[in-house]
């Protein structure tokens, strides 16, 4: 994988076109999706990515995949531009649900009744990450949320895997406190 990565950004480097599309189709979805993990209404989640799409592609050029795969890059640049966000005063708390309603099946389908319960499902899960301290959000967010390695957590975070293993314990007991209602019934 880092060879291909090493491929990719070299010829984004060199101005491909190709190069460059496949960066933005392939990483902009993954800080999106990394951004409304983290807590971002879709708005501000999908500015967020735009942003580090074109702050990926700003630097690719010093990107060094012996220190990291691009997507392990990707998640750690959306999480310092999500906590950079939220040190604003003047964050927007206004969501566009655009994208969300090109992915709804047709009404009154088993699909769409399906796909509301796992959205709405998810929904409170991210709403409870929330409410976890910043570490633990982030080491939740990447792991649980979006299935990113232990080793490519602690990577992402700049913290060691018994780090993220740890955090992650107390954000799990945390996260079963608040949701515990869920699972009985």
């Amino acid at each position: 994988m880092r060879k291909k990565d090493a491929e990719l950004a070299r010829r984004a480097a060199k101005g491909n076109p190709a190069a460059r599309e496949e960066l933005v189709r392939t990483y902009g979805p993954v800080s999106f999706r990394c951004a409304r993990s983290l807590g971002l209404g879709d708005h501000d989640a999908e500015d967020l990515a735009q942003d580090v799409t074109i702050k990926l592609l700003g630097t690719i050029g010093r990107y060094d995949s012996e220190r990291a795969a691009i997507g392990t890059l990707v998640y750690r640049m959306t999480v310092n531009a999500v906590h950079d966000l939220r040190a604003k005063p003047s964050r927007r708390e206004v969501e566009a649900n655009t994208a969300i309603l090109s992915a709804i099946p047709n009404p009154g389908s088993r699909a769409e009744a399906e796909a509301l319960e796992l959205g709405e499902l998810r929904q409170l899960i991210v709403n409870a990450v929330r409410h976890l301290p910043l570490r633990q959000r982030q080491v939740c967010a990447l792991h649980d949320l979006e299935g990113q390695s232990i080793a490519d957590t602690a990577a992402a975070l700049e913290i060691t895997t018994t780090n993220v293993r740890v955090h992650l314990t107390h954000a799990r007991r945390a996260l079963r406190e608040r949701l515990g209602h869920l699972l009985e019934g």
